[in-house]
């Protein structure tokens, strides 16, 4: 039969052991909430992009998060065929951002087509250089080889300014024509990567 006394020991001892347990459950949950932290931050992240892109009108408070002001502007990109006209979108307050070429697909409004600019304006917002090039063939509802070079002369250029790769993402048929201007060795060099969607 226990005393009254042994009693009394035991109850400081499961105390201490109480607070052990907690103190170790605390530093658990800390250590998985900081190593999903940057997940879900990227998570957030991604969200808000997506949510800018359906509706850069309605997206709520999601859609603002860690982004940058842009400065948009017409420019020109050389090509030995002569000059193509070019929207560039670039974001403020980040240095070395990386560079994407969005290449429109076949329609009539080419760069100026809303959908393909409030792309390019969520992109850019998210920290990313965007430089939309002109494919007049395109916007004129042809497929031609000389595509393939506006392509790679844009992302030549865009390389060159930022000094670094950058990637290509191509809608329609402008995927496929920027996966054949990335495959030639004179391109190649400047494209990080390509998407086609």
């Amino acid at each position: 039969m226990n005393s009254p006394d042994s009693n009394l020991q035991r109850v400081p001892a499961a105390k201490r052991n109480l607070r052990s347990v907690a103190v170790i459950f605390f530093l658990a949950v800390a250590l998985v909430f900081l190593l999903c932290a940057r997940r879900g931050y990227t998570y957030v992240r991604a969200a808000g992009l997506l949510l800018r892109i359906e509706n850069p009108q309605k997206a709520g408070w999601l859609s603002g998060v860690h982004t940058y002001p842009i400065v948009e502007s017409l420019t020109e990109i050389r090509t030995p065929s002569g000059r193509i006209r070019a929207r560039l979108y670039t974001p403020q307050g980040i240095a070395n951002a990386p560079g994407m070429l969005v290449v429109h697909g076949v329609h009539h409004l080419g760069i100026d087509e809303p959908r393909l600019v409030a792309f390019a304006r969520a992109l850019s917002a998210s920290g990313i250089q965007v430089l939309t090039p002109e494919l007049a063939s395109l916007a004129d509802y042809q497929v031609d080889a000389g595509s393939i070079d506006v392509i790679g002369y844009s992302a030549r250029n865009l390389s060159q300014s930022l000094r670094q790769k950058v990637g290509v993402l191509g809608i329609s048929f402008g995927g496929g024509l920027s996966l054949i201007a990335a495959s030639k060795p004179q391109f190649e060099r400047y494209i990080r990567f390509v998407v086609s969607v």
